[in-house]
């Protein structure tokens, strides 16, 4: 969805073409994540993104698509990867995401996909 230019149109063609008791998967990386900050803070030259991606979202604006595009989340995920060839500082940046994902409110802090199970709102 992140490589999309219109993702509530794709959204909306997706319900539309949904089976009865479809159901949409939708996985896009995390946006708030404390590597991204460090990358972007190591990068003289401002906010870089993915080249093909055209947009960042966070579980605040993917529930509110889903819900502009008449779907509603019953279940959302997140989850970490193991990065191969990680620089020295890369690794043990890691190594602090892993430790502060124990605290309660960062649990999050080390996932790095969101993974989202949508279906659509039934009209009554």
């Amino acid at each position: 969805i992140e490589h999309l230019a219109l993702p509530g149109e794709m959204l909306y063609l997706a319900r539309m073409h949904l089976e009865t008791d479809g159901k949409l998967l939708l996985t896009t990386p995390r946006t708030h994540i404390p590597w991204n900050l460090l990358r972007q803070l190591k990068n003289d030259r401002g906010i870089e993104v993915h080249p093909e991606h055209t947009m960042w979202f966070c579980r605040t604006t993917l529930t509110e698509l889903l819900h502009r595009s008449g779907f509603e989340v019953v279940e959302y995920q997140c989850w970490g990867f193991n990065r191969v060839g990680m620089s020295l500082p890369d690794s043990l940046w890691r190594g602090v995401e892993r430790q502060l994902s124990k605290l309660s409110p960062l649990d999050e802090i080390d996932k790095y996909q969101h993974f989202v199970v949508a279906e659509p709102v039934t009209e009554s």
